[in-house]
């Protein structure tokens, strides 16, 4: 799957997609994989969360979808206090 991974944010760079956007899919990538039959939902949730944090760090303004999807996997991980602050942070922003 990494190489795939690889090839995908080669072409999404050449078109134009942000740093940004291309780790919050791989975050949404992780969380739905999280869930098929031959997962280790542990790892990929917090693989999720990972692609999360750094897609914070690169984008230039909040996205309250990234502080949703976030929460929801914390939920899935029972962080209750992290879901709970991400959730308060996309409440403030949209």
């Amino acid at each position: 799957m990494q190489k795939k991974v690889l090839i995908l944010i080669l072409k999404m760079d050449i078109l134009g997609v942000s740093l940004f956007k291309i780790i919050d899919i791989l975050g949404n990538a992780y969380f739905n994989l999280a869930f098929t039959v031959n997962s280790n939902q542990y790892d990929d949730l917090k693989k999720a969360v990972n692609s999360y944090n750094m897609s914070e760090k690169y984008e230039n303004y909040k996205n309250p979808d990234l502080f949703y999807n976030r929460a929801m996997v914390q939920l899935y991980l029972e962080n209750f206090s992290s879901a709970h602050a991400d959730l308060l942070v996309s409440a403030s922003i949209d």
